[in-house]
């Protein structure tokens, strides 16, 4: 409604320019008609979009976001479909080879 009351205020002042320049009646009802039928048209395709938006956030909330039942991770598959796969998982950290401590204790 805002939207088609802006177009037709925008519109306005050329149907009143036109209205005092011209003393043609028939020119007039059309020129009025074209200038209401753009501001419905621009009005209700804004109104649309706005629906449109509104409907895509109430679906969003609606629906749960679709995840993969398993997804990769580093080297690793995890289960996402059970809820106990990371109790029986192993994640303790064990160092590199090449990182382990010289037993004598030198610097290279």
């Amino acid at each position: 409604m805002g939207v088609m009351l802006a177009v037709m205020a925008s519109l306005g002042l050329i149907v009143v320019f036109f209205s005092i320049s011209t003393t043609s009646y028939s020119f007039m009802i059309l020129l009025n008609v074209a200038a209401c039928s753009v501001a419905g048209i621009l009005g209700l395709t804004f109104l649309l979009r706005t629906l449109h938006r509104l409907v895509l956030i109430v679906d969003d909330q609606i629906r749960p976001v679709r995840r993969p039942e398993s997804y990769q991770l580093g080297k690793e598959t995890r289960d996402l479909s059970r809820p106990d796969a990371d109790e029986n998982q192993d994640h303790s950290i064990e160092p590199d080879a090449s990182a382990k401590e010289d037993p004598s204790g030198a610097l290279d």
